[in-house]
């Protein structure tokens, strides 16, 4: 498995998982103080400071209050150190209005909630969400605290979700809700039961409210007892999962190590001496397969002096080409003659000048991209067809269907909260797949490819201008052309090795012509490339779902 293809995809799946948000303004909310004062009419008075942490300019804040079904959201203000802020409300969202940068501010937020107490036979309850599931900030540290209308001496109280074992009963019936940090798209609902004595002014509805607080909290425990017990039972899964599945790839790595031990070492007993490796591929399906680093300007550059050493194509100047003929040319060769002499140029010439004109043109951007997706895929062909690959088809079935197997495993663990478990699991499924998916070793024909080419670079190091020019003509083409395709560091030498060596050969002659700047040529087509790139463009979209809390209400805090 290639190392490039295993970095796209664990790329791949870190863009899925991680959100982008073009043009957002960056902020923390790290702190939030919620006063919620019952009046004897049923009516409740919220007083709400949200400390923002501002990092760059931004222009306030948002706060979504969504009521909960048979309440109002009345008499919203906002207020910074006392000063009066322009609020604008667009259905349940509030935007409060206040420029700045870099700034720490504590906004103020006073509102009314109508009919927010619900009074029965046995006590009068507040039962709310201040925040729930659609909220997509962190509060880096909450607090609620609801007082009542007067001194109040029966007092239940219950915190849902977030808010569960966070309630603390303090003097004359005042309850707080110490949160600490709570994440976003959680839900939080709070509940506080005082006698209906001290809400006279509203009329009782029939039945008794304190048993249904009784048997949620009930049921609340019963559920967290099932549940640890549950997540006890799952981390061992977990724990025997993660054995039982290293033990697997492990196995799996011994294997592939052993195996890719063994084919090099029959790959370099069948090697055969010689410093410029027989042509098994074309040169730029070798440079690539060899050097999979994508096909660019490099390889367009090699793939045109490739074009020279075959006899299609002559170089009549330093920035001038003709072509020759087109006999015998394979797939990718006739797309980049297709290209350079008949796109670019005029079916038997092409220049630079003509290249460069061509590309800056918009209404040759497609067609040129057109083509060069033709060479390149059939370059890429080539090397699929020549079959220098193991599929290695039970092995990747095993992987494959054995971390599949983990998907419900895991599912679970993030169920029962074995966040660390299910972590570990997640990146050994990863490497499942990813054996599933793009371990195709090499072959023993494609290893030798791979390894010839490898001691080629390495010899190429310490090569003298002597052992240079005893190679025939083709072979120093070939060298030559592969060190243009990989950038090679030595390339500036070899280049002028070449060179020399071509001044004293009759090949000189014979349409070779020997003053080919790589370099240059490559700079060339890159700026084509660049010139012929189409853009694009995206955009992004947001849902939102309905209320998460109690009576359909809730709501979240944001800023813009």
């Amino acid at each position: 498995m290639r190392w490039s293809n295993f970095i796209s995809i664990l790329a791949f799946i870190v863009l899925l998982v991680i959100p982008v948000t073009a043009n957002a303004v960056e902020f923390e909310i790290s702190d939030v103080q919620i006063d919620v004062y019952l009046k004897e009419n049923g009516h409740v008075d919220v007083v709400e400071k949200h400390t923002y942490d501002f990092d760059g300019k931004f222009n306030g804040i948002s706060r979504e209050i969504s009521p909960k079904k048979g309440s109002s959201i009345d008499r919203f203000e906002a207020y910074e150190n006392g000063k009066l802020l322009k609020v604008e409300k667009k259905g349940q969202l509030y935007k409060v209005y206040r420029s700045g940068k870099n700034e720490t501010v504590r906004f103020e937020l006073h509102y009314q909630i109508g009919n927010g107490v619900e009074k029965y036979e046995d006590g009068a309850q507040f039962y709310w969400p201040f925040f729930d599931k659609r909220n997509e900030t962190d509060y880096g540290k909450l607090k609620i605290s609801v007082h009542p209308p007067a001194k109040a001496m029966d007092v239940d109280y219950l915190g849902y979700d977030a808010a569960y074992g966070k309630g603390v009963l303090e003097a004359d019936g005042v309850v707080v809700f110490d949160f600490g940090k709570v994440p976003d798209s959680t839900n939080g609902d709070i509940r506080v039961i005082y006698e209906p004595s001290l809400f006279s002014s509203i009329n009782a509805e029939k039945g008794t409210i304190r048993d249904a607080l009784k048997a949620d909290k009930e049921k609340i425990e019963e559920d967290r007892t099932a549940f640890l017990t549950a997540q006890k039972s799952m981390g061992k899964v977990g724990s025997y999962s993660i054995i039982a599945f290293v033990a697997f790839l492990f196995g799996l790595l011994v294997y592939m190590v052993m195996k890719r031990k063994d084919n090099r070492e029959m790959v370099h007993s069948l090697m055969e001496d010689g410093f410029i490796p027989k042509e098994t591929l074309s040169m730029p399906a070798t440079i690539y397969y060899t050097h999979p680093s994508g096909l660019g300007p490099e390889v367009m550059s090699a793939s045109l002096l490739d074009l020279i050493r075959k006899g299609y194509v002559k170089q009549v100047t330093d920035e001038s080409f003709g072509l020759l003929h087109t006999s015998g040319v394979n797939n990718h060769e006739a797309a980049l003659i297709d290209l350079l002499f008949n796109e670019v140029g005029d079916g038997e010439q092409f220049t630079l000048e003509d290249l460069k004109t061509y590309t800056k043109n918009e209404e040759n951007h497609e067609s040129y991209s057109n083509t060069l997706h033709t060479w390149k895929t059939a370059i890429l062909q080539e090397v699929k067809d020549a079959q220098l690959y193991e599929e290695k088809i039970g092995l990747r079935w095993s992987a494959g269907l054995l971390s599949i197997a983990l998907i419900p495993v895991i599912v679970q663990l993030g169920r029962y909260e074995v966040y660390l478990s299910m972590a570990i699991l997640i990146g050994l499924a990863l490497v499942g797949l990813c054996i599933a998916f793009f371990y195709k070793p090499r072959n023993l024909k494609g290893l030798q490819i791979k390894e010839e080419w490898k001691r080629f670079r390495k010899h190429f190091e310490q090569v003298s201008a002597e052992e240079w020019e005893r190679l025939p003509v083709d072979d120093k083409y070939r060298a030559y052309i592969y060190g243009i395709g990989v950038k090679d560091g030595k390339l500036e030498k070899l280049y002028n090795e070449f060179e020399r060596a071509e001044q004293r050969s009759d090949r000189k002659n014979d349409h070779y012509y020997a003053a080919y700047n790589p370099m240059f040529m490559t700079q060339t087509f890159a700026t084509a490339n660049n010139d012929a790139s189409p853009s694009s463009s995206g955009s992004s979209t947001s849902i939102s779902s309905g209320g998460g809390g109690v009576g359909g209400g809730g709501g979240g805090s944001g800023a813009f």
